[in-house]
């Protein structure tokens, strides 16, 4: 455990057989007179092949390696570890043009009372560091950073010693050379592997012959290439750029000439394979996507007339020289991939891809290495060539299913042995290791207004039905697809009700339509400014600072209901103040929505076709069999004649991979409507949804977009933050790309100019969205897919984010933040997050803070949940005599409005 520097994942015991250059010797300092090694004389290297190393399998005998553990990785809060270190100072600075050993004393003279001890550690951390990367790698550089030749960009403390343990990794005797730099986002990693390459390009392995070429045919070149998600290839060719040397200078020394040559790599079919590979071993970088890579690696099966498993593997391997791209026909000096826990599913084709390119040392970034658990650090594992034992599958048991304390013990220290993670939370010096502006982060928790109540109770009801017929038939493990579409309907309904068009249609009959115009016409008629009145209502909260914490690091802010009175004493504000902006949200134009819906949920019931599963025609007169399939009661009486004739019991049911004995049928209604909807999303898959012929995209249509619980809190967010900082620019996060559609709307309606990136933009599209809102004096406001704009971008241009929705998992929001909140940010920043109160919202809340690693899992589509927790998200869960889950109905029904409260 390091006394002063409290990173979470510094490795101190690098082994000591590294087969070190010639290192500076450590300045002595007053306390630290035993730093570093001493000087030896260079030896002529003699290249010698090296066996085989031995599989890694650490138990409880001997010292653990370093200090990260499992649980360390798996519990972080970006918003949390900000929050901690709030109110720790910057680090302290020296001036340029100092010897190492001067700026080193004056840094240690600054500690204060009690802080001695900790000044003196940090210092020889800092010292070795200097020493071991060499002269004249390192020298001090004004404002208490470290300068490197062929950098234009000096280093900061905490990014020295991180260059130091990579280069140290690679250097070593044994393997793995290479590993994992966990840094948190906005800590500067993309500027440690820069570094890496520049200081790298002196050293090689010390294992001399590579046995990644024994036995291939591959080009070797002095190349690094750095794989990443498509939206952030240009940023990687910028961040060079600025960051390094990138034109050969008149020295002798070649480091100076930093990084010359670079390019983005995208694969030609028409390029000569030989000058293409010559032409790309001459670069010193290359940066490709995680696409361009998966092309260039042919997956195949071996014929099945082929049996024989040394057969199987011969042509395999022919097949594999006859067709891999260039990006496999290359033995890199390095391979860097960018947001590696991309590859976390070993089976998928951008895995295997990546982890059988060729490569001397091989890195990976990732602020996220365990996004679903432990289980993830086995591909990141084989991607850097740790020597290990455990394939993934006996990986997950011994690691997580068959989990004791010498398993854990030895899961550390294979972390420890390659991986370094620095948090936020970290000090160096007893100062946070990057100091940032200020930032402000809230939750705030709206209230849906009456007709959005009354749509989430239908839709709610309808899925609670659903639900509770799948518990008492036992389907639930079987219906996972068709649960998570359900969660996945309710979220949306929390965000806007016109984004789940389709569904809405299918959900709600002419009954639920003319219930809504009622309750329209109860709560509010078309003159009446009750938007005005809670949007002046928002900005008043917003300006407040609550009492209430999330145990997050985030201000929790409720939205209360208003009576009458309080309304108009509102709206009498906001017009004498003019708080409340343009159009949106004033006044409630619900008619036309309900209109249409109308229309065409009727045009919807004279087409709409159940297809009997018997016949496979339009069922007449629909049935639902107890495994929920679909018949025409004639065809179901036929079936079960055949099943009598034939003496059997019951009935088999004639759908695909079915074959049940019915125990039960009855009259198809809603539940034939929901399965139908479920049917149609199996067949469309990943596909974008499609309405029916004829039946017009209500967010394409002209006309005033209406108003939500969420849109009025953006646009009342904005407001307040256009008054306080008007040249301040703004991101706004959602999950869904229809909502994408109605925060533009919004923005039109208020005429604020907007720009969107999402994930169904092209490349170009993006790469220009993110540059014009970088420049524009105009632009304030960026609307962005969560996770796509989480993946990798420096947004610094931007201080302020809204997150309209909320994700699985922590990790992601906490991406998206992290684009804001990173080094080279200058403002002061602020961070809302969007909830509804008494929805999923709610609940998916607290099931995060109390089960975040399971929801992980849920997510990803595997119910690692328990039934009773999925189905809470819908409601209040009883268990029957006979053991089964059922939500209670009513449950929806007590849920508040903003009127009720």
């Amino acid at each position: 455990m390091m006394a002063g520097f409290r990173s979470e994942g510094y490795l101190l015991d690098v082994p000591k057989e590294l087969k070190q250059e010639p290192v500076d010797q450590p300045c002595v300092l007053p306390g630290a007179e035993d730093t570093g090694p001493k000087p030896k004389k260079a030896r002529k290297s003699v290249p010698k092949r090296t066996p085989k190393a031995k599989p890694y399998r650490a138990t409880k005998k001997g010292a653990k390696v370093g200090n990260l553990t499992v649980a360390s990785l798996a519990s972080s809060s970006l918003l949390a570890d900000i929050q901690q270190v709030a109110d720790s100072p910057a680090q302290h600075t020296f001036e340029s043009g100092q010897s190492r050993e001067k700026a080193l004393k004056s840094l240690q003279e600054k500690a204060g009372e009690g802080e001695e001890e900790i000044f003196r550690n940090d210092t020889k951390l800092v010292n070795t560091a200097c020493s071991e990367l060499g002269v004249p790698f390192v020298k001090p550089h004004q404002g208490g950073l470290w300068k490197m030749p062929g950098m234009i960009t000096p280093l900061k403390p905490h990014q020295l010693l991180g260059l130091n343990f990579a280069v140290k990794v690679e250097k070593r005797s044994e393997k793995p050379n290479g590993g994992i730099i966990a840094d948190h986002m906005g800590l500067g990693k993309t500027v440690v592997a820069l570094a890496l390459i520049i200081r790298g390009k002196s050293h090689t392995s010390i294992h001399g012959t590579d046995e990644d070429l024994v036995g291939q045919t591959l080009k070797k070149a002095k190349t690094t290439l750095i794989v990443c998600p498509a939206s952030i290839t240009s940023q990687w060719f910028e961040e060079i750029n600025k960051h390094c040397a990138t034109k050969k200078q008149p020295t002798r020394d070649k480091h100076k000439e930093g990084i010359p040559r670079y390019k983005i790599y995208k694969s030609n079919i028409d390029d000569d394979q030989n000058d293409a590979l010559n032409e790309l071993a001459a670069y010193d970088v290359l940066i490709t996507t995680y696409d361009e890579v998966r092309l260039s690696f042919p997956l195949q099966d071996p014929p099945k007339e082929i049996v024989d498993h040394f057969e199987r593997e011969a042509w395999w391997e022919q097949f594999f020289a006859e067709k891999k791209g260039h990006l496999h026909s290359i033995h890199f000096k390095r391979v860097i991939l960018d947001e590696a826990h991309l590859i976390r599913n070993p089976m998928s084709h951008r895995s295997r891809a990546c982890r059988a390119l060729s490569s001397q040392f091989r890195w990976c970034l990732t602020a996220t290495p365990m996004t679903n658990g432990a289980a993830d650090l086995w591909t990141l594992f084989d991607f850097a060539k740790m020597p290990m034992e455990e394939s993934y599958e006996t990986f997950k048991t011994r690691f997580i299913k068959k989990r004791d304390d010498e398993s854990d013990f030895a899961l550390e220290n294979m972390i420890n042995r390659c991986m370094i993670q620095r948090r936020h939370k970290d000090k160096l010096f007893n100062r946070r290791i990057v100091h940032l502006p200020p930032t402000n982060t809230k939750v705030l928790k709206v209230n849906f207004n009456k007709v959005e109540k009354e749509v989430y109770d239908i839709v709610a009801k309808r899925f609670i039905a659903r639900l509770n017929r799948i518990s008492e038939l036992g389907e639930f493990t079987k219906r996972t697809s068709h649960i998570w579409t359900m969660i996945t309907r309710l979220r949306q309904l929390t965000s806007h009700p016109l984004i789940i068009q389709g569904p809405m249609l299918d959900l709600l009959n002419r009954d639920d339509i003319e219930r809504l115009r009622s309750v329209l016409r109860e709560y509010v008629d078309e003159n009446r400014e009750h938007g005005k009145a809670l949007i002046h209502q928002i900005r008043i909260l917003l300006e407040r600072r609550a009492d209430e914490h999330d145990g997050q690091g985030k201000q929790v802010l409720k939205v209360t209901a208003l009576d009458a009175s309080m309304e108009d004493a509102m709206v009498q504000e906001a017009t004498e103040s003019k708080s409340t902006g343009s159009r949106h949200g004033i006044q409630y134009k619900f008619n036309r929505f309900l209109d249409k819906l109308k229309d065409q949920n009727k045009k919807l019931e004279m087409e709409a076709i159940m297809e009997c599963v018997y016949c496979r025609n339009r069922a007449e007169n629909a049935q639902i069999s107890s495994c929920l399939h679909i018949y025409c009661q004639s065809c179901l009486d036929e079936a079960q004649e055949d099943a009598a004739y034939d003496g059997l019991p019951g009935a088999a049911c004639h759908a695909d991979d079915c074959g049940q004995i019915f125990s039960s049928v009855e009259p198809a209604g809603d539940h034939a409507r929901l399965l139908a909807l479920e049917q149609q999303q199996s067949k469309q898959g990943k596909k974008k949804s499609k309405l029916p012929d004829g039946i017009p995209d209500w967010l394409d249509e002209a006309g005033e977009m209406i108003p939500s619980a969420k849109t009025l809190a953006v646009k009342a967010q904005i407001l307040e933050w256009k008054k306080i900082a008007p040249h301040d620019k703004i991101i706004l996060f959602t999950n869904w790309i229809p909502m994408i559609k109605v925060l533009g709307s919004m923005c039109k309606l208020e005429r604020w100019e907007y720009l969107v990136y999402s994930s169904d933009l092209s490349q170009k599209a993006r790469a220009k969205a993110i540059s014009t809102f970088s420049t524009s004096p105009t632009c304030k406001i960026l609307i962005s897919g969560l996770q796509c704009g989480s993946l990798g971008l420096n947004l610094t241009m931007a201080n302020r984010a809204i997150c309209v929705d909320q994700w699985w998992n922590n990790a992601v929001e906490d991406q998206a933040f992290g684009r804001v909140y990173r080094i080279n940010q200058e403002k002061d920043t602020a961070y809302l997050q969007l909830l509804v109160n008494n929805s999923i919202d709610e609940r998916l809340e607290t099931i995060k803070k109390n089960k975040q690693s399971e929801i992980d899992e849920f997510s990803k589509g595997r119910l690692k949940l328990t039934q009773r927790e999925i189905m809470g998200l819908f409601g209040d869960v009883i268990e029957d005599v006979n053991g089964t889950f059922r939500i209670e109905e009513a449950s929806v029904d007590s849920v508040e409005s903003d009127d009720d409260e």
